[in-house]
């Protein structure tokens, strides 16, 4: 396993460059999705969270593997909106940003995914994303893992990525990973399924997957493609996964009672 990680990682190095040089050609020539992430007053994308999340008129929010631009706004009514992108690559971004003349109105900063708690506390975030970038990393689901650590009890972490995305791309480049939704399991594998990963299973009972679906069907390079969507809610302090294989939940390791739940919101259903 550890040889595999390691051509992982490998593969993963070698991708980056071509991920710069995207990046660098939209920012010569921007399209408007693009110059719109640049507008300060741009309205936070999740308004239920607002709703739902927010603490004293603030609401802490992680976007993981944001690119040099976080897609999802600044503002929101009565509540102030504490936003901080991630990405291995905001080095190189905030210079190609700067070169191109553009001012981002939060810059990313330099955090790979499964490092998150060595930069901020834990439970420090109300909620967290991941938009089509936790199959990106080394390990995704070690990245997942820390996620949840810094997100508080209650909080939520939210999940959308291409199902299948490793093998439309034909497991090039970045993407040496496969989300899948089946028989309403969420799952997360690699490429010759050595590793497989039943999602909801893996984090219990420290984090709850609350929801579990497909999305709208996208046209990729590779065809047509359908997303997945998945939230987990955090339960309790401690929400690591308990085991590295991901199948079943080990016995000794009780569900969480009833009074360990926070209360129910609009994240147990489908509602964005």
């Amino acid at each position: 396993m550890n040889e595999a990680r390691e051509q992982a990682r490998e593969t993963w190095a070698q991708a980056l460059e071509e991920e710069l040089s995207f990046w660098r050609s939209t920012m010569a020539a921007p399209p408007q999705d693009f110059l719109d992430r640049l507008d300060p007053m741009r309205p936070f994308r999740d308004p239920e969270a607002v709703q739902h999340l927010a603490r004293n008129g603030r609401l802490r929010v992680l976007d993981v593997g944001s690119g040099p631009l976080t897609v999802f706004g600044y503002t929101a009514l009565g509540c102030r909106i504490d936003l901080y992108p991630t990405d291995p690559l905001a080095h190189e971004y905030v210079r190609l940003l700067r070169e191109a003349g553009h001012e981002a109105p939060v810059l990313p900063m330099k955090v790979e995914a499964e490092r998150l708690p060595e930069v901020f506390p834990e439970q420090f975030f109300d909620c967290a994303y991941a938009l089509n970038a936790l199959d990106h990393c080394h390990d995704p689901v070690l990245a997942l893992e820390r996620m949840l650590s810094v997100t508080r009890v209650g909080g939520i972490v939210t999940l959308v990525h291409l199902e299948y995305v490793g093998r439309l791309e034909n497991y090039a480049g970045l993407h040496q990973w496969d989300f899948f939704i089946e028989d309403e399991k969420a799952f997360l594998a690699n490429r010759d399924r050595s590793r497989v990963h039943d999602l909801g299973a893996q984090f219990a009972p420290g984090a709850e997957l609350i929801v579990c679906e497909h999305g709208a069907v996208e046209e990729t390079d590779h065809g047509k493609g359908r997303s997945c969507r998945l939230r987990f809610r955090r339960l309790q302090a401690e929400a690591r996964r308990p085991h590295d294989c991901g199948g079943t939940r080990p016995a000794s390791q009780p569900r969480p009672s009833d009074s360990q739940k926070p209360e129910e919101s609009y994240f147990t259903e489908s509602g964005e």
